[in-house]
């Protein structure tokens, strides 16, 4: 209209084209917003969780000033947190459940002044945690493992669906700083067959299911959240899929963008040999690898950016070796 106003468009022109006007009120303003969540949650995973009372509370009375992008995206990250059939207040980033936007301005305030690419990461971890019950001295560690996270951003381990070398694997993620963990659907089938629930290895780890759209995680890459990307142990089905760019899977898709972004690869392959001895849930069996199998080692390992650890001394040298390219070190008790 204000082209009418001033002569720059035709007024009889702007009457025949003029139709029906909508208003689309923003999201916070929505009557329909606890429908909208639902639908979403329903579009994004196969068998949607429900919301705990307060995860809805808290989801209805946030502002949004990110409107429907931002909700989806929110939902996608409770998603792919979520280790039940339940989106609890853990899973929502700090500032919904607070019910205010401050959190993440500040957070936008410090990237703008110089923060290091991991510090929104580990922002949302140290206003998620619960200090009430730690002393002072046990406070000022938890400051320091913090600012240390900050420097140095994350490493994100992957699991697929091998047990082979599993408990070794994962006894040496417990010792790596600031490891977060990557299921595959096939890896979250198999680990309880060997004793690892999601469940447990949450005591342990920041546990990313494969039961969301990987947008999420995957744009963590993006953000510069994670400086290694660790497929261990990988099955030769994600060998195949790693070495002819198929990304179909979390561990697949995670490994492939991390090469895009320059993000250092270290791939535990399993059927490196004519013939393996491999742990199954209940006894030792030999197992011999194809000459496909083996060739497609052979082809991953030659990848930019990428290591083939062919037995567990060779991914213990490679994880050795990034932690000194990174200035960090193993850390010294898992329990």
């Amino acid at each position: 209209m204000e082209l009418v106003q001033t002569g720059q468009f035709r007024e009889d022109l702007y009457y025949r084209l003029n139709g029906i006007e909508l208003n689309l009120p923003p999201l916070r303003e929505r009557a329909d917003a606890l429908a909208l969540i639902q639908h979403i949650l329903e579009s994004e995973a196969e068998e949607p969780p429900a919301l705990s009372a307060e995860a809805q509370h808290a989801l209805l009375g946030y502002a949004w000033p990110g409107n429907i992008r931002q909700l989806r995206h929110v939902l996608q990250m409770a998603i792919a947190l979520c280790d039940g059939p339940e989106i609890r207040c853990a899973h929502l980033p700090a500032e919904i459940v607070r019910g205010t936007g401050l959190v993440a301005a500040t957070r936008m305030v410090n990237a703008a002044g110089g923060a290091s690419p991991g510090a929104a990461q580990s922002a949302h971890l140290a206003d998620d945690a619960d200090t009430s019950a730690l002393n002072a001295i046990q406070l000022k560690e938890r400051e320091t493992v913090l600012a240390l996270l900050d420097e140095h951003r994350w490493n994100v381990r992957c699991v697929t669906g091998s047990g082979h070398m599993l408990e070794e694997s994962i006894e040496l993620a417990r010792q790596l700083p600031g490891c977060d963990l990557f299921l595959s659907a096939a890896g979250e089938e198999v680990l309880p067959l060997y004793g690892w629930t999601v469940a447990k290895l949450r005591e342990h780890f920041r546990v990313m299911r494969d039961n969301s759209a990987s947008s999420v995680p995957v744009g963590m890459l993006y953000d510069r959240d994670y400086h290694t990307v660790v497929i261990a142990p990988a099955t030769s089905n994600t060998v195949a899929k790693c070495a002819f760019g198929i990304s179909d899977t979390l561990p697949t898709n995670l490994y492939a963008q991390a090469g895009k972004q320059c993000v250092p690869g270290i791939v535990f392959a399993c059927d490196t040999e004519p013939s393996v001895i491999t742990q199954s849930p209940h006894e030792w069996v030999e197992v011999r690898p194809r000459a496909i199998e083996l060739d497609n080692v052979e082809r991953l390992a030659r990848f930019e950016y990428t290591t083939v650890a062919r037995s567990l001394d060779e991914l213990k040298a490679a994880l050795d070796q990034r932690l000194a390219n990174l200035n960090l070190a193993w850390i010294t008790s898992s329990s």
